[in-house]
C-alpha cells in the first residue's frame, strides 16, 4: 500500500505501509511529537518524494518520517543516491573506490579511466600533484602527472615510471630511446647523452663512455673513429 498523506496521524494495521512524500502536521502547521504513528503490527516504509540523487527535508516521528512536500536537496559532490525517496543526507553514499561524482545530485558515480586517477580536488592540491588520490568519496578524475602512470580503470593512485622510462601527463611510461637515458624514477622526460658518451639500447639508465680513439656527438647511439 502506498499513499500520499497530509494530516495529523497515521494508523497502521496491515502487513506493510509505505508512506510516500508524506507530511504529518497539526492544524497550526507544527510538527507532531512521538506517539503520532500508531503501529498495530505493520511495517512502515516512509520515504520522501525526492528523486534519485536527492534527499528530502524530513523529521523522524516514531518509526516514520514527516517530510516537507516538494522540498529536495541534491546529494553532495563525491556522493550518490541510486534510488528515490531518501529522507536524510546520510542516505547519499560515498562513491566507491575507483569512482567519482564531480557534480551535485549524482544518481551514480563514474569510473575513472586508465591514465587518470580519482582524487578529492580537481586541482590535486590534496596530494601536491604526486598522483595519490582517495579510496572513496572521489570528487574528480584527473590525468596522472608526468612521470607517473595508471594502466587500469578505477585507479586511485599513479605509479612512478622506473629509471630508464618517462611519461607525459595521462600517458603510459615508455622506455628512453637510444641515445637518451634517465637514472631516476618518475622522470618527465629522458635526457640526451652528452658528447663522448652513448646509449645503444632503449631504457638506458646511464650513458657509456666512448673507448679511447672514438667519439660521439650528443644524443649518440654509437661511438666512431
Amino acid at each position: 500500500f502506498e499513499a500520499d498523506w497530509y494530516g495529523q496521524a497515521v494508523y497502521g494495521s496491515i502487513a506493510q505501509l509505505r508512506l510516500f512524500d508524506s507530511h504529518l502536521a497539526t492544524d497550526e502547521g507544527t510538527s507532531l511529537a512521538a506517539g503520532t504513528v500508531f503501529d498495530f503490527g505493520s511495517q512502515f516504509d516512509c520515504q520522501s518524494g525526492c528523486g534519485r540523487g536527492q534527499y528530502g527535508s524530513c523529521e523522524q516521528i516514531d518509526e516514520c518520517f514527516s517530510c516537507d512536500i516538494g522540498t529536495c536537496s541534491s546529494c553532495p559532490i563525491g556522493t550518490y543516491r541510486a534510488e528515490p525517496g531518501a529522507v536524510t543526507a546520510d542516505q547519499c553514499l560515498p562513491c566507491p573506490i575507483g569512482t567519482f561524482s564531480g557534480v551535485e545530485g549524482a544518481a551514480q558515480c563514474g569510473t575513472c579511466p586508465a591514465g587518470s586517477y580519482v582524487t578529492l580536488l580537481a586541482n590535486d592540491t590534496d596530494d601536491f600533484g604526486l598522483g595519490f588520490g582517495t579510496s572513496s568519496g572521489g570528487k574528480a578524475c584527473i590525468l596522472c602527472p608526468a612521470g607517473r602512470e595508471s594502466t587500469q580503470n578505477g585507479t586511485i593512485s599513479c605509479a612512478s615510471c622506473e629509471a630508464g622510462e618517462s611519461s607525459q601527463a595521462g600517458e603510459p611510461c615508455n622506455p628512453c630511446g637510444p641515445g637518451t637515458y634517465t637514472n631516476t624514477k618518475a622522470s618527465e622526460q629522458c635526457m640526451s647523452c652528452s658528447g663522448g658518451r652513448y646509449a645503444a639500447e632503449t631504457g638506458a639508465v646511464s650513458c657509456e663512455g666512448c673507448a679511447p680513439g672514438t667519439a660521439s656527438a650528443g644524443n649518440g647511439t654509437t661511438c666512431s673513429t
